[in-house]
């Protein structure tokens, strides 16, 4: 039986004859519809909500739970839990636009990329010489072996007329990769691409000049499985149906980028002759069609953290196929490439001094240490930084609260785009529970304060935010265009205590076991878009950041995305690169008896 569905979005409607009993989740995503879908439709994370007209499906109890009676009764649902049984209307009123951060320090490495191009112009190649055609061309290229030696021969051997060579040949570490029968060598085009597990940056490069041509940004599409990589390892490790499904997602997506930069700039798809990769392992794996299931499981085990180079048609990337594909290393499970890329792009293997670099995320990454010796861990915080288990949280979209303080008229708040709060992303989240605990709405063990207790010293504007939702202590924010109460729970100040302990914790181990006192740190980056938006006052208050750490600390940016285009323009970056992450010790915390007394300890606030 066949239904009329009707997506209303931005004064446009799609019509769709929809196949009866389609889950309502699945066909948004099957129509390039960005949900939000932190627990990739295992129907926990209340997320997926839609305003859905003409929906017949009895709502049960989980969903009730999840959206709360004021939702419910202005027409919204949950697109997980419901399937296509009748002719309905989907409205999406809010507009899912990412706000991603791809900037970070200024470039300056030396213009020497892995792939070089060499235009020859040679009269009578042949005239009173009886050297092999092969090694000729490896002589006037200065190539030591050919890639593919029969294809290229073969091409090669027309790029000769009446005995006179007229060709640009592609090389690539030394090695003949490809020829072009004219003279192409001034177009020399890579993109370096940041692969994060929300979204996606791309930064396109001429290679002759390192100059900056142009960067785009994108949602990682693979959020249809989950939000974080444990739910997409589930996933994929099911079937290698399901493997190939995440892979090619992201390989497509990766294409689609390419052509969009080309197609903006003039240029054609065979005009990138380089692209490097940066990402988490598991983002890695899924890049090159690794299996990632052992990377969810004790003891954490990865197929492999080596650096590759790999031909474009090995994983697909659509791009010369004469270039050259650049993965960076790993070094655990659980300090992917994107690390290394950082710590080459803060220097901190080339300083003296200590410095300590952090990525906060559902995993955050540590790394410590100086140019003797680099130490590194991985707490696993959850996804409470990134909004995902927090009621109104979300990601960094357009209309997210990202900034809350005090000023003369109460409290106040910025959102991501200056639109309408349609909900409060991670660095909106610190900041409420750090003006929470200032003002004594929660106390040193998170408790919200309720009527029971003598409230008299609350400020009277914070007070009257004091409210109940869904039978638990409440503090509310602002009342959405939608009518409803945009809050912080007593549930989401423990997701955050749960959270914030795990990163503390995981510092303090980890200096420990490097046997470096916080004092005696030097420099303190804060690198990813948490990270870069984050008020570092508030992550102190919160006790996210040790106290010791203050003044010192610099945010900066994407620095993966950085390290990547480094080692897109300089062959001597991506030599540091697989050097650093065979030199990066790892520090496996739940091996350490007092990580738990720590973690415990650093759940608690000092107010």
């Amino acid at each position: 039986m066949k239904h009329t569905v009707k997506i209303h979005k931005n004064n446009i409607i799609v019509k769709k004859e929809v196949s009866d009993d389609i889950n309502i989740m699945s066909f948004l995503h099957d129509n390039s519809v960005n949900l939000q879908t932190p627990c990739g439709g295992k129907m926990t994370c209340g997320k997926c909500i839609v305003k859905i007209i003409g929906i017949s499906n009895t709502i049960s109890s989980e969903e009730r739970q999840l959206l709360g009676e004021d939702l419910i009764s202005g027409g919204y649902r949950l697109a997980c839990f419901n399937n296509i049984e009748s002719d309905i209307d989907i409205y999406l009123d809010d507009d899912y636009t990412a706000s991603i951060l791809t900037d970070g320090k200024t470039i300056n490495p030396q213009v020497i990329p892995i792939v070089e191009k060499k235009y020859i112009k040679k009269q009578n190649i042949n005239a009173g010489d009886q050297t092999s055609f092969e090694n000729k061309i490896k002589k006037l290229t200065g190539a030591k072996e050919i890639i593919n030696p029969l294809s290229f021969l073969r091409k090669s051997l027309r790029t000769i007329e009446d005995g006179n060579l007229n060709a640009t040949f592609i090389v690539i570490n030394e090695k003949l990769s490809s020829v072009e029968l004219k003279d192409t060598s001034n177009v020399l085009y890579g993109i370096a691409f940041d692969v994060g597990t929300t979204t996606l940056v791309a930064y396109l490069y001429n290679l002759k000049t390192g100059e900056r041509i142009d960067i785009h940004s994108a949602m990682n599409p693979q959020q249809k499985f989950g939000a974080d990589v444990i739910s997409r390892i589930e996933y994929s490790s099911k079937s290698d149906d399901n493997l190939n499904q995440v892979h090619e997602l992201i390989i497509k997506a990766i294409n689609k980028i390419i052509i969009s930069l080309c197609e903006k700039n003039n240029l054609n798809k065979n005009d990138i002759y380089e692209t490097v990769f940066v990402g988490n392992t598991t983002m890695i794996h899924f890049l090159m069609r690794l299996n990632p299931k052992n990377i969810g499981v004790s003891p954490f085990v990865t197929v492999t953290n080596e650096m590759y180079n790999l031909n474009p048609n090995e994983i697909g990337i659509n791009m010369n196929l004469g270039g050259i594909v650049v993965i960076y290393p790993c070094v655990s499970s659980y300090i992917g490439a994107d690390t290394v890329a950082a710590v080459l792009s803060t220097e901190i293997n080339e300083k003296k001094e200590f410095s300590l670099l952090i990525d906060i995320g559902t995993n955050g990454e540590i790394v410590i240490g100086n140019n003797k010796k680099l130490y590194s861990c991985a707490a696993a915080a959850g996804p409470a930084f990134e909004g995902a288990n927090i009621r109104n949280g979300i990601g960094g979209i357009v209309g997210a609260i990202d900034s809350i303080y005090m000023s003369n008229s109460g409290l106040a708040y910025r959102t991501i785009g200056g639109k309408q709060a349609i909900g409060i992303c991670g660095s909106g989240v610190v900041d409420a529970i750090s003006i929470m605990l200032s003002e004594g709405i929660i106390d040193e063990t998170g408790r919200i304060a309720g009527s029971e207790d003598d409230l008299s010293k609350i400020n009277e504007g914070l007070r009257e935010r004091l409210i109940k939702v869904d039978g638990q202590n409440a503090f509310r924010i602002v009342t959405s265009d939608k009518k409803i109460d945009i809050v912080i729970t007593q549930k989401d100040v423990r997701e955050l205590q749960n959270a914030k302990a795990a990163i503390a914790a995981g510092i303090k181990i980890l200096a420990k076991s490097a046997d470096i006192p916080l004092k005696m740190i030097s420099n303190i980056y804060l690198a990813g878009g948490f990270g870069n938006f984050i008020n570092i006052d508030s992550a102190i208050k919160i006790g996210l950041l040790p106290d010791e750490l203050r003044g010192k600390i610099i945010s900066v940016g994407n620095a993966a995305g950085v390290g990547a285009i480094e080692g897109l323009l300089s062959k001597k970056i991506l030599n540091k690169a697989n050097n650093l992450a065979k030199n990066i010790e790892y520090i496996e915390l739940s091996a350490y008896s007092d990580f738990m007394n720590l973690y415990v300890e650093n759940m608690m606030f000092e107010n």
